[in-house]
């Protein structure tokens, strides 16, 4: 989610941006280009996901979707971290939220804006940074056209980098920052 608000921020706002980075990525393309793609490897797409939610943290409250999230997160969710600690930290954040938000989050997948074809007017360094083993992997050739990108792939996990591989994301980040200050 955070990445069509970053990405829309650049493209709106170009004077205010020095540098992007947009952490997997994959959503880009909106919808329901984002969702049609979800569909060929997993169980249910963002919004159906975000309403099983709901109903759960509706009917068992959050602890309730915590442990529907450890039991049968891999279906749910194939992108959850495989490392105990780094899973068990995404869940408790996923599982955090009231259970409208669930329903907010289903309406903004929904909604989002295939930005691609305009990825190539964002002036400012790009930086992508996507886990080795994430299942809906970034995907570089869609921003082929851009001037400044990089692509950085975190060895060893999955689309959470920042929390299962914080020295290497914190490694690519200050790098770019770096390069942008």
């Amino acid at each position: 989610m955070a990445t069509t608000i970053a990405a829309s921020c650049a493209l709106e706002h170009p004077s205010r941006v020095r540098g992007l980075v947009l952490a997997s990525w994959y959503e880009l393309d909106g919808y329901p280009l984002m969702e049609d793609r979800r569909r060929q490897k997993h169980a249910m797409t963002f919004a159906e996901l975000h309403m099983k939610m709901f109903e759960v943290a509706r009917e068992s409250g959050r602890q309730g979707l915590s442990y529907r999230m450890r039991r049968e997160g891999d279906a749910w969710l194939p992108i959850l971290p495989t490392a105990p600690e780094a899973r068990e930290r995404v869940i408790r954040m996923m599982s955090s939220h009231s259970p409208e938000h669930y329903i907010k989050a289903a309406e903004f997948y929904t909604s989002m804006p295939n930005l691609v074809p305009r990825l190539k007017e964002i002036a400012c360094p790009v930086l992508g940074i996507c886990g080795e083993e994430d299942p809906s992997p970034d995907r570089p050739e869609l921003l082929a056209g851009m001037a400044e990108f990089q692509q950085v792939w975190i060895p060893g996990s999955r689309r959470f980098t920042m929390v299962e591989a914080p020295s290497a994301f914190n490694t690519a980040l200050a790098s770019f920052l770096a390069r942008v200050a």
